[in-house]
């Protein structure tokens, strides 16, 4: 039984499964995929006036394939950086020096970050101490540097007892650091 077309109102709005091709209009200047298909696909069809209006599943795997194809992290592995170190929205975007409400639009999927800022949440994620040394400023001091020299030096520099307690990157150490960057960007606000 086909419902209503929210656009030309005729009763031809009828279901659809399987794959859904997928293809982004226009030139292709950047040589990225402009198409792709999407197997196990549901969404709605009119009969009338050709609309297709997708599910909101479907919507959300061709969202998660735009940041694929463009190399960048989704909203979730953004989201996940910063609960790994224990942050909120408003601390890393003080650290990324953008603002709170960019910062927010980018981890909810409202904008894509550019690769610019993608990559420096990459560097976040894979080297906080150097990150927070050069990205900071002059106000701000060695902070995580320093926090893990005092975990490696309570551990007696002992790089096999450093690991057997989970090492800098220890949940409990994690938790600490979290606790520690966030009073570090406290003073220098």
């Amino acid at each position: 039984m086909a419902s209503k077309c929210p656009l030309c109102g005729e009763a031809s709005l009828e279901k659809r499964t399987g794959v859904f091709h997928f293809e982004i209009p226009g030139d292709n200047p950047d040589g990225l995929e402009m198409a792709t298909d999407f197997p196990g696909s549901e969404w709605d069809e009119c009969g009338a006036c050709d609309e297709i209006i997708l599910s909101k599943a479907l919507q959300k795997r061709i969202g998660r394939w735009q940041y694929t194809r463009k190399g960048l992290l989704t909203p979730e592995e953004m989201k996940g950086v910063r609960e790994k170190y224990g942050l909120t929205q408003a601390q890393m975007a003080h650290i990324l020096q953008v603002g709170e409400k960019n910062f927010s639009r980018w981890e909810n999927g409202i904008t894509m970050q550019t690769r610019v800022m993608d990559s420096l949440i990459r560097q976040f994620d894979k080297c906080p101490e150097d990150f927070m040394r050069n990205e900071v400023g002059a106000q701000s001091v060695d902070i995580v540097g320093s926090y893990l020299r005092v975990i490696e030096s309570s551990k007696g520099n002992n790089p096999l007892a450093l690991a057997a307690h989970g090492g800098a990157r220890g949940k409990k150490n994690k938790e600490a650091l979290s606790r520690y960057i966030t009073g570090k960007l406290e003073q220098v606000k």
